[in-house]
């Protein structure tokens, strides 16, 4: 019995450990793609990025209407890039 919850936990901190670096690579990819697009006019813009592994989804959260209406328009080059660098979501939803 407690080998049996041993592994269990030891998956569960595998798990956490993956969807960790998953969330820390989605961060920095997200971040390079801003920049890419918008290069230095981000300055001044507060944006944040929440990716939840169990759904597989990312929700960026800005304040900024004009922002995240832009976001919006490029969603498409946004999730074409993530995948391009191997990052493949289920959803992304922009508030």
């Amino acid at each position: 019995m407690f080998k049996n919850l041993s592994n269990i936990i030891e998956k569960k901190k595998k798990l956490l450990i993956k969807s960790q670096d998953t969330s820390q690579d989605i961060n920095k990819e997200v971040r390079n793609f801003l920049i890419k697009e918008f290069g230095r006019d981000l300055e001044g813009f507060s944006f944040t990025l929440n990716y939840k592994a169990k759904d597989g989804s990312l929700l960026i959260t800005t304040d900024n209407k004009m922002l995240s209406n832009e976001l919006a328009i490029r969603l498409g080059a946004l999730s074409d890039f993530l995948r391009d660098k191997k990052i493949n979501l289920n959803k992304i939803l922009i508030r």
